[in-house]
């Protein structure tokens, strides 16, 4: 038999189920690919949030830091004052 197309269907003869087979190999490979990059989707998904997770425990740890230093200034402005040792005015 001559070679009727090149390429994909190229029918020689008995060749038709070998090229049957293939394609069914070639979609197979095209879904596992899709369901890695819909895996690798999801991890980029999940890490973005973990990261805002951390920036917000951050942000928070940064007020508190800011609260603390300002109690931190009057509490020192206080024991100036007083000048008795007595750290426990707040």
């Amino acid at each position: 038999m001559k070679v009727v197309k090149k390429g994909k269907l190229a029918v020689m003869g008995r060749s038709r189920s070998r090229i049957r087979i293939r394609i069914r190999i070639r979609i197979r490979i095209r879904i596992r690919i899709r369901i890695r990059i819909r895996i690798r989707i999801r991890i980029r998904i999940r890490i973005r949030i973990r990261i805002r997770i951390r920036i917000r425990i951050r942000n928070r740890n940064r007020i508190r830091i800011r609260v603390h230093s300002r109690v931190r200034s009057r509490v020192l402005k206080i024991v100036k004052k007083t000048c008795c040792g007595k750290h426990f005015l707040l």
